[in-house]
């Protein structure tokens, strides 16, 4: 029987179980809203969720990205999956973003949020009014998500 001694995480806004099982299981797991964690890989667990988390944030902020962009008709340089703490997202002069792999713990409405601030800023590239009216226009509800983004998710 799984026990769970590890408080949960996130992935896309949601609380999962971290549960321990035996050897014979692979070091981690997602199966059903729980990680699974095989008991002989407990030492490493911030080694393994990093690199999880690291690997399933590349693809769903490439995809969430993608159809973003397309949506609204914005365009981007490059896009790079960082290990950033103090910031969730940036973008460069050029075009370049950057997401933290921290990201893919909020919620998805969340995570395009945080995506249409930085392609936002491939128009105007400063916290001024006519960026904040350039993100409402493209998330009209952007205040909120920012504040779920500052309340629920911690970042460090």
């Amino acid at each position: 029987m799984p026990q769970s001694n590890f408080p949960g995480l996130f992935y896309l806004g949601q609380k999962m179980a971290v549960r321990i099982v035996g050897p014979q299981y692979p070091p981690l797991q997602l199966i059903d809203n729980s990680f699974y964690l095989s008991r002989t890989h407990v030492y490493k667990l911030r080694v393994l969720i990093t690199g999880w988390y690291r690997s399933e944030s590349k693809k769903v902020i490439l995809e969430r990205l993608k159809a973003v962009s397309s949506k609204f008709g914005l365009s981007y340089r490059s896009v790079k999956i960082t290990g950033a703490k103090t910031r969730w997202g940036s973008c460069g002069r050029k075009g370049n973003l950057n997401f933290s792999w921290r990201l893919v713990a909020a919620p998805p409405e969340v995570i395009d949020y945080v995506i249409i601030h930085e392609l936002a800023h491939t128009l105007e590239p400063n916290h001024s009014r006519k960026f904040w009216q350039t993100v409402a226009r493209f998330c009209p509800d952007y205040k909120e998500k920012r504040v779920r983004l500052k309340t629920v998710i911690p970042l460090a």
